[in-house]
């Protein structure tokens, strides 16, 4: 008998310990150089680096999902993902707790040389393109606020911009170097950029994720001084 229930009892705690040592799964939307995909290789970039470090020095371990900005609130709320590094967002927001900020970034508009602008009341007639859903630091205007529009990655919103096509782009320090690089196009290929403010990256964990696992991360979050 005494056998049998001890049978019984590692029976009952197999699911609890397989949850334990499961990976905690993050989700990250494919923006360079935030997040780099290769074929064939591991996903790279900053927003992996922290994600990584964050996790293995809470003594848990990591696996990701890479995914379209649109999905990744759908993601925490389905329970497909446990974890985000991002903006804060209404979508976001609504499903997942914040758990800390783990970078801080300049957010940017730059402007098209054949409407340039040097303030945030002058893009009150803009044309503006963002990554889908993001830009919340223009969308809040109280009023005159520019015209926002999607673009199909920022690649293609630089083009757009050096064609006069858009009128302005919001994006981050980090993320104009990059596709300047990419794309071949030159500083004097742009108008004036407009620091709009510093944008907090936090670290968003699903809202009915083990208490004890988001405190762990917490903890490490507050050891590293983040």
């Amino acid at each position: 008998m005494r056998a049998l229930s001890c049978t019984f009892l590692v029976c009952a705690l197999l699911p609890a310990m397989a949850a334990a040592k499961a990976p905690l799964k993050v989700a990250l939307f494919d923006v360079a150089p935030y997040v780099i995909t290769r074929p064939d290789e591991a996903p790279s970039g900053p927003y992996v680096q922290l994600a990584q470090d964050l996790v293995h020095q809470a003594g848990l371990q990591v696996s990701f999902r890479i995914m379209p900005f649109a999905r990744i609130a759908g993601s925490l709320a389905s329970g497909e993902a446990d974890l985000t590094i991002g903006f804060s967002t209404e979508a976001v927001d609504k499903v997942a707790q914040d758990l800390g900020t783990v970078l801080v970034v300049d957010s940017l508009v730059v402007t098209s040389t054949k409407k340039p602008a040097r303030t945030v009341a002058e893009l009150s007639n803009h044309l503006i393109g963002r990554a889908r859903g993001g830009c919340q630091d223009l969308a809040k205007l109280p009023r005159q606020r520019p015209e926002l529009v999607d673009v199909i990655g920022f690649s293609n919103g630089m083009r757009m911009l050096a064609l006069g096509r858009l009128d302005g782009l919001r994006l981050t320090r980090e993320v104009l170097d990059h596709y300047a690089r990419e794309t071949g196009i030159a500083r004097s290929e742009l108008g004036p950029e407009i620091v709009l403010g510093k944008r907090r990256v936090d670290l968003f964990a699903r809202r009915d994720l083990d208490p004890k696992v988001a405190e762990k991360i917490r903890a490490t979050l507050s050891r590293a001084g983040r």
